[in-house]
């Protein structure tokens, strides 16, 4: 899938989920159900709010945009996730689409006026609006972070070392940061897996 058919795809999901999708979304609301807290009761569930589907989408669209990770790792869950959104009645698909569309063309432009950059991180508020996150501020998110999600960050470079030694720099950086892009959605053992795919695709 080509990064300019993603604003499409996430409108095609919308107008016509499969019954794959419906059942899966069913499995998972089920279950939710069934996880009840100590004095018998469901827990409550997390308000949605749409900055941080506009986070999701806007990483989604830079990983796939910048060759990162293939769409079909990342954007199918994109795609369910946009859907529960528009379930609850927070958002259209039509500004899913078009936000998309808006970090696409975006992320054009940065990436062939930066390609060699860092690329910048950020914050979205509910309407949509970016704020650049601080190097300082990045640091102490990752310093504030929990066990799992701190080890994510910190230990770049253990993974390449220990499933592709004989690879070159170039490739380890690669493949240490498609296991952190997957692992935020992923069990470790999955992304490493994915990871390793992507590799072995693109060294054909």
């Amino acid at each position: 899938m080509k990064i300019a058919d993603y604003g499409k795809a996430i409108t095609s999901y919308i107008e016509s989920p499969t019954k794959a999708e419906k059942d899966l979304l069913k499995i998972r609301a089920e279950s939710a159900d069934r996880t009840l807290l100590a004095d018998g009761t469901p827990p409550p569930k997390k308000p949605k709010q749409l900055k941080d589907l506009f986070e999701r989408i806007n990483r989604t669209v830079l990983a796939v945009r910048s060759n990162t990770i293939s769409p079909e790792f990342i954007v199918p869950k994109l795609e369910t996730l946009t859907q529960e959104y528009i379930k609850d009645g927070l958002i259209s698909g039509e500004d899913a689409r078009k936000f998309a569309v808006e970090r696409k063309d975006y992320w054009d432009k940065w990436i062939s006026e930066n390609p060699q950059g860092t690329t910048p991180t950020f914050d979205f508020d509910n309407e949509g609006k970016a704020t650049e996150v601080s190097e300082e501020e990045i640091i102490k998110r990752i310093n504030e972070a929990d066990g799992g999600r701190a080890k994510l960050f910190t230990g770049s470079g253990d993974y390449a070392k220990k499933y592709i030694p004989y690879k070159d720099k170039t490739t380890q950086d690669k493949f240490n940061k498609l296991v952190n892009e997957l692992r935020i959605d992923n069990s470790l053992e999955s992304s490493i897996d994915q990871a390793l795919r992507e590799i072995r695709e693109q060294s054909k």
